[in-house]
């Protein structure tokens, strides 16, 4: 029994210290937009993030004439 407690703890050990699992940082960005379509949001945030990936997009208005695309960019692995 002891042999398998010792082994437990080195394979969860090892998937701690895996920087395969580690955790992608993500990030909130908001900025102005002329259209207001989910696609064109996804398209914008990527490109003005090329070197994150996109994890979600969606579109808000404000007093019908603002508008403003929602992205959630998330680092790669």
């Amino acid at each position: 029994m002891e042999g398998r407690t010792a082994l437990c703890f080195l394979v969860v050990l090892a998937l701690l210290a895996s920087p395969a699992l580690a955790e992608r940082k993500c990030y909130k960005e908001r900025f102005y937009s002329m259209i207001c379509m989910k696609w064109h949001c996804a398209m914008e945030c990527v490109n003005q993030s090329p070197d994150l990936v996109l994890k979600s997009a969606h579109c808000t208005t404000k007093h019908v004439i603002m508008r403003y695309c929602n992205c959630e960019m998330c680092t790669k692995e």
